[in-house]
């Protein structure tokens, strides 16, 4: 699956010139310092992937010289301000590659109005960020056609009012192997006064581990 966003994002970038711009926009926000970056495709035979996968390819009969992988490289400028290259998914964090990965569907589903679902949207990413990236969905500017995100944390920093009501917010609490589903809403919040990040941590809503 992460791959088929990987390749998702770079079959755009590679195809649409104007969503390319796009994504190194979405990919600046964060300023993690790219300035740019070039996707070409390369076959598998050149491309720096394990010999163990090599083989397994090959033994399922298929011509290494013949598929075709997509390769990115991420450019940046230095000290000295020359622009210097580097291989994406060797030499960027794994924070910078989640981004790019992310890039493609997120604004796919926001200019097209979809319903985007993804489980701990946190993973390497700051939560800063995570947060920026669901204001993108409460914006009526860049959100124009009611994109919907459903997605699955545990950053609690994000448990705040100025972000959601009440009826966004969900928790999942597991007990006997059965998992409880329930809402933020059920509980009694006053607005504006109540800190919903404290309150989750300190157990008034349950769903959280009991650590022995």
């Amino acid at each position: 699956m992460i791959y088929q966003v990987f390749y998702f994002t770079c079959h755009q970038a590679n195809e649409n010139k104007e969503r390319k711009e796009e994504i190194l926009e979405f990919m600046k926000t964060a300023d993690i310092g790219i300035e740019d970056f070039v996707v070409s495709k390369e076959t598998a035979e050149e491309a720096k992937i394990s010999d163990e996968m090599k083989g397994l390819l090959v033994k399922k009969g298929e011509d290494l010289s013949k598929i075709k992988l997509f390769k990115v490289e991420s450019q940046h400028t230095s000290d000295d301000g020359s622009v210097v290259s580097f291989d994406f998914r060797e030499q960027e964090s794994e924070g910078t590659q989640r981004l790019f990965k992310l890039s493609g569907p997120w604004l796919e589903v926001l200019e097209k109005g979809y319903c985007l679902v993804m489980d701990e949207l946190h993973n390497s990413l700051h939560p800063k960020l995570v947060a920026y990236l669901v204001s993108m969905f409460h914006n009526p500017e860049i959100n124009k056609h009611g994109a919907q995100l459903i997605f699955v944390t545990h950053e609690t920093s994000l448990l705040n009012q100025d972000t959601f009501r009440k009826d966004q917010v969900w928790f999942c609490e597991k007990e006997n192997n059965v998992t409880e589903l329930f809402s933020l809403a059920d509980f009694k919040v006053r607005k504006g006064v109540d800190n919903l990040e404290s309150a989750y941590l300190s157990g008034r809503y349950g769903a959280v581990p009991y650590l022995k």
